[in-house]
């Protein structure tokens, strides 16, 4: 079955990232809930990087269209939406720079910077491969010493595995199309299993990309594989595209970058309607998740009206 597309837009692909953000924004409402994190850590963030692979266009190799690009799309909207924020503009600046406030940002920007370059100096498939591993390798050794954190620098060097396996999913679809309906629904037991088994007999914590913590780096690395390729085909072969999700997955810069202030707002004026710690966690966090997208998203559908540029797109001339 073909994926639908639009303008050459793969919308399954773009429901995908909505899942991620929605897993993101619902995390942050149920901290503490070590279950969701146990099951979801897995796939949330590394989904973003996967997907980057998956997606990402080397430009021939040159540099002032992909900077440019670079600029325009990630961090335009990166500086311009996070100095909306109730703290000291100065101060905020300098938590985006370093990586203290919304610290995917400078991260992912750096490591598509570090995966530009593993596409420019290395063609062959498996060189681009290897490279990427052996980064991914010095950015763990370089976390584990609390080494270059300033800007997630070394997160962004971990993650270039997480590039590496959307690269090679895109290059071998075919190979993940065999028999998708077996091994799919198999491998979704198999994640829900391991996800147990953390809880029941490993280390009963959750993987965190931000803090580079992976407590059994080997059992990890697989429940992420897991978790992450067999979500990816789920979505591509069975065509999973409701409009809803598609549009939270075209707007999740604007989302990820100012849920924060709606989170905040609600922590600090939602006993006032009655939204307090006695409602059941996940129940709570629901309703938040729910008002920050929306909120976001309206937000996000009046800048693409009449200011594109601030949320990373381009202004379509009539």
């Amino acid at each position: 079955m073909s994926a639908i597309t639009t303008d050459n837009r793969k919308l399954w692909l773009d429901a995908l990232r909505g899942v991620a953000m929605l897993l993101v924004v619902y995390g942050h409402c149920v901290k503490g809930w070590t279950e969701y994190y146990v099951f979801t850590s897995p796939i949330k963030m590394p989904m973003f990087f996967l997907i980057s692979g998956y997606l990402f266009k080397p430009r021939g190799g040159d540099q002032k269209a992909f900077f440019k690009s670079i600029f325009l799309k990630l961090v335009v909207p990166w500086l311009v939406l996070g100095l909306i924020h109730h703290t000291n503009p100065a101060t905020r600046f300098l938590n985006l720079i370093s990586g203290k406030a919304l610290w995917f940002m400078p991260c992912f920007i750096i490591a598509e910077i570090v995966w530009f370059y593993v596409h420019k100096l290395f063609r062959r498939d498996w060189l681009i491969v290897v490279a990427g591993l052996v980064i991914s390798g010095i950015g763990l050794v370089l976390a584990h010493f609390h080494l270059l954190r300033y800007a997630m620098f070394n997160t962004a060097l971990v993650v270039q595995a997480f590039f590496v396996l959307g690269f090679l999913m895109r290059r071998y679809e075919d190979v993940f199309d065999r028999k998708w309906r077996v091994w799919v629904p198999a491998a979704l037991v198999l994640f829900v299993l391991m996800g147990v088994y953390v809880l029941t007999c490993g280390t009963g914590r959750p993987l965190d990309v931000h803090l580079n913590r992976y407590p059994n780096l080997a059992f990890c690395t697989a429940t992420i594989i897991v978790g992450c390729v067999t979500l990816f085909t789920l979505f591509r072969k069975v065509n999973i595209a409701p409009r809803w999700l598609v549009y939270v997955g075209q707007n999740t810069l604007a989302i990820y970058i100012l849920h924060g202030m709606v989170l905040f707002l609600f922590n600090k004026y939602g006993a006032h309607i009655g939204l307090d710690a006695s409602w059941p966690l996940p129940l709570l966090g629901l309703v938040k998740t729910v008002v920050a997208c929306l909120l976001c998203c309206a937000f996000a559908a009046m800048a693409n009206c009449y200011l594109p540029e601030v949320v990373g797109k381009k202004r379509i001339h009539n």
